[in-house]
């Protein structure tokens, strides 16, 4: 006749790890027909295989530690007689808010299973993040009488995580400082330009008043009553004294702009500029090229 299945209790090295005879109803319908005996020994051969694969506790009730492994002990830097008989808050490193393990004890007293990553501190002080399932295991009425805690070492995966939103928080600072200085060196741009069309245009403005003025006082300027065309033989000798390309200079030299412009306008260097204009000056027989443009509007040029 077969006999009843009892709660058993297993002797470990330092602790009474317990098995009752919900477990041993478990295991049979999971393995067919075996013994007592049997059964214990599938049961144990599963505890073993979690000890040498994971950080395995066992806690009552009350969450004091009745029984801890050897990866666990050696994880936390404990010796496993320091930890049995101590609630598992000796480890809390203070990481999770106190709603945190108000949640997990209520999810475990339910003799629900709960998972998740846990913070704890191990006895040097150090970090140590596990990914955490507790298991409740119930008794006759289904309350819990004691938690099978298995855990997998994550740290350096934490770890990395962290140096990961480090490096890329440094990137987005330096992507976003890089941006402020071209912002700072856009704006310094545009107010240079700004400020030097301004200037160019003050100084056409300045060269159409001299240009006004010099014709108001030239002796030699023809009388507005006589609507008869005057030539200017003068300048059409000088003009005639330029090539082709120095005309053009000339043209842009009294419409006031730069060496610069002038270059451009012309699809020349600037040296090459600068050498037609200090011709000019030579032909024109003045000093700087501010005595030209006022030589060439004295003659009657226009621009």
């Amino acid at each position: 006749m077969e006999q009843p299945l009892q709660s058993t209790s297993v002797e470990t090295k330092h602790s009474i790890f317990t098995i009752t005879s919900a477990d041993l109803l478990q295991a049979q319908g999971l393995s067919g027909t075996f013994t007592q005996e049997e059964m214990l020994r599938q049961l144990l051969d599963m505890k073993q295989a979690l000890d040498q694969s994971a950080l395995l506790s066992v806690a009552d009730a009350q969450g004091i530690i009745r029984y801890a492994n050897e990866r666990f002990c050696s994880t936390m830097g404990y010796t496993e007689e320091e930890l049995l008989g101590q609630p598992y808050r000796i480890m809390n490193a203070g990481i999770h808010p106190k709603s945190f393990f108000i949640d997990l004890w209520h999810t475990i007293q339910q003799g629900q299973i709960w998972q998740g990553e846990v913070c704890n501190k191990t006895k040097q002080g150090g970090l140590c993040w596990l990914m955490t399932t507790i298991v409740p295991f119930l008794d006759a009425q289904g309350k819990p009488f004691q938690y099978i805690t298995i855990r997998t070492d994550i740290t350096s995966h934490k770890k990395a995580e962290a140096d990961l939103q480090q490096l890329n928080e440094e990137l987005e600072e330096r992507v976003a400082e890089r941006t402020r200085q071209l912002e700072a060196s856009n704006q310094e741009l545009m107010a240079t330009i700004a400020r030097q069309t301004r200037q160019h245009s003050q100084f056409k403005e300045h060269l159409i008043q001299l240009q006004a003025l010099v014709f108001d006082t030239d002796p030699n300027r023809p009388d507005s009553s006589d609507s008869s065309p005057q030539p200017n033989t003068g300048l059409n000798t000088l003009l005639d004294d330029l090539t082709t390309r120095e005309q053009e200079v000339v043209q842009l030299l009294v419409a006031g702009q730069t060496n610069k412009e002038i270059a451009e306008s012309l699809t020349i260097s600037i040296h090459t500029a600068k050498a037609h204009i200090s011709s000019i000056i030579h032909k024109l027989d003045v000093t700087d090229r501010s005595q030209a443009v006022i030589k060439l509007l004295r003659l009657g040029y226009q621009p």
